[in-house]
């Protein structure tokens, strides 16, 4: 095994990449959601609560704005910290024959 370290990473793509799964993620858990209060007649308790059909469409869309901040806001911590504690350190091992993903 050879260690590694992470020393730095890049701000913008971390932020897109995690801002890109935060999106899916929320697809993932809003719209059973949504279905399962339509099947238990929760729908007019939460027209009453404010929610309504339009915040579970913009959820995934939010979701994704907030966790490209919150990416963004904690790849720069990590880079300030690593610089004072050299970063994370992992053990990595090479693989042979390793089959694509296609098979």
């Amino acid at each position: 095994m050879k260690t590694f370290r992470i020393k730095k990473i890049n701000v913008v793509q971390t932020a897109i990449v995690l801002s890109v799964f935060y999106f899916f993620m929320t697809l993932v858990l809003i719209f059973p959601m949504f279905f399962v209060m339509g099947a238990f007649s929760y729908g007019e308790m939460m027209e009453m609560a404010g929610f309504s059909t339009l915040f579970f469409i913009a959820a995934p869309f939010l979701y994704a704005i907030v966790g490209f901040i919150i990416s963004l806001i904690g790849a720069l911590i990590y880079n300030m910290v690593a610089k004072w504690t050299g970063g994370i350190e992992m053990d990595l091992e090479a693989v042979e024959n390793v089959p694509d993903a296609d098979g």
